[in-house]
Order: structure tokens, then sequence, then C-alpha cells
């Protein structure tokens, strides 16, 4: 399963020859059962549309209620945001370049060190979560560039159905995702 297979001219196999990937079969070598596959990995994207709006479906569910547990643990956090993404643009989108980029390149060079490794695989395994982190707060900002007062859940939901939305178009989702995501983390950190 996990490497090349090799079948010599000389070898003799009483059953079945199951691999993941094309097997060399040498001329003389005897095969008494049948060849077959074994399929090792889930392909999502095999699926097509249906995948793809699965996923979608996931992720926006998993926005939503990150960012609703955000507001309700850290009251000021909306009006921060709102904010922030008002009157430090600038220090904001290069404050989130810096960390989307440096975060997991700091965790790689932790990994080189013998006592940095616990701490560089933990940071490079909650890259997914602080990105979406990222994201949760872009929409934040995204939902207070729209509305100009109010709640701040409802700002969250307004920004939330945009961006989720937008998502839905083929590459422009993935683009945004980017560009949320960084934009947040450096939202994140001038609001910290």
């Amino acid at each position: 399963v996990n490497g090349d297979v090799v079948v010599r001219s000389s070898a003799v196999i009483g059953g079945d020859l199951v691999t993941r990937g094309e097997p060399t079969v040498e001329d003389g070598a005897t095969i008494r059962g049948e060849r077959g596959q074994v399929v090792t990995r889930f392909d999502l994207e095999g699926l097509g549309l249906a995948g793809r709006f699965a996923w979608w479906i996931g992720y926006s569910v998993s926005v939503l209620v990150l960012g609703l547990l955000m507001l309700l643990f850290v009251r000021r956090l909306g009006d921060a945001v709102r904010r922030v993404s008002r009157e430090r643009t600038g220090a904001s989108i290069g404050w989130g370049i810096g960390l989307f980029f440096l975060l997991p390149l700091a965790a790689v060079l932790l990994l080189i060190t013998i006592v940095g490794i616990p701490l560089g695989l933990f940071t490079l395994l909650a890259l997914a979560l602080i990105y979406t982190v990222g994201n949760v707060v872009a929409t934040m900002a995204v939902g207070g560039l729209i509305l100009r007062s109010g709640s701040p859940y409802a700002t969250f939901l307004v920004g939330w159905a945009v961006l989720r939305l937008l998502a839905l178009i083929p590459v422009v989702g993935g683009v945004l995702w980017l560009a949320a995501s960084t934009w947040g983390l450096g939202l994140l950190a001038v609001v910290i």
C-alpha cells in the first residue's frame, strides 16, 4: 500500500494482488488470483458541485457559530473591529499580511530546533483555526462597513451573508477567503 510493488519473474502469488498504484509484474511471474487496487483517499472534488456545496455549507456554519461565540464571550469585539476597520485600515492590512505568511514560516523554523518542535507542530496544526478566526473578524468588519451602526450581532450576520454568498463564486471564493483571513488577522492584531 505504501510503496511501489514489483513482482519478479520467479514470484508466485497464490491469491489476489491488491496495490494502491500500478504494480510492475515481470514476465514469468505467476498471480493465481485477481489484480485489484485499493483506494486510499477520499476525494471531495470527485463529488463535483455537490462536494463543493457541502464544503461551503460546512464552512459557512462553522464561521457563523465561531463568530457568534466570539461576540458572546468577547463583548466589545464587534465594536472594536468596526472602529479599527475604519480608522486603521492600512495598519490592519500590514499586520494581516505579516501574520498570514510569517506564522507558518515561524512554525517551520521552530521545527528545526529541538526545543521548539512542540510549539512549531502545534502552531502548524492550529493554522486552520487561526485563519478561520481571521475570516470571522473580517466578516465582522465587512458587516460594520455596510451597517454604520447597530448590534454587533446584526453587523456580523450582514457581513456573514455577504461574504458567504460571494464565496459561492468559483475562484472569487478562494481569493476572498485569502483576503478576508489576512485582513481579519491584522484587524485582530491591531484591536489587541
